[in-house]
């Protein structure tokens, strides 16, 4: 039977990959909410991060909108790459919802 890790790896497909691609090329980063649930994704690391934040949103049944991807306590921009953050294997995304307005 396959571990718990195996079971939450996700692939996120951007265009078709060069069969020549060093291994190097990827890095896997968990997403880790409230609950400390971590889901992994491999990723690309010279692509933008939007699409990792658009697919665990779908997956998870999330809005989008309301959603902070955190990395390093700072905030992932959709143009954010892993090299421009200069992340590594097993780093850690947290998601926390955001509201905006309100007051008192």
């Amino acid at each position: 039977m396959a571990s718990n890790d195996q079971l939450l790896l996700q692939f996120i497909k951007t265009e078709a990959v060069d069969s020549n691609e060093s291994i190097d090329s990827f890095v896997n980063l968990k997403v880790q909410d409230y609950s400390k649930s971590e889901t992994v994704y491999k990723v690309k690391k010279t692509k933008p991060l939007n699409k990792l934040k658009q697919v665990h949103c779908d997956r998870n049944g999330l809005d989008i909108k309301f959603m902070l991807f955190l990395f390093d306590g700072h905030q992932i921009k959709d143009y954010d790459t892993p090299d421009s953050l200069e992340m590594e294997n097993d780093d850690i995304i947290d998601i926390v919802c955001h509201q905006k307005g309100g007051g008192f």
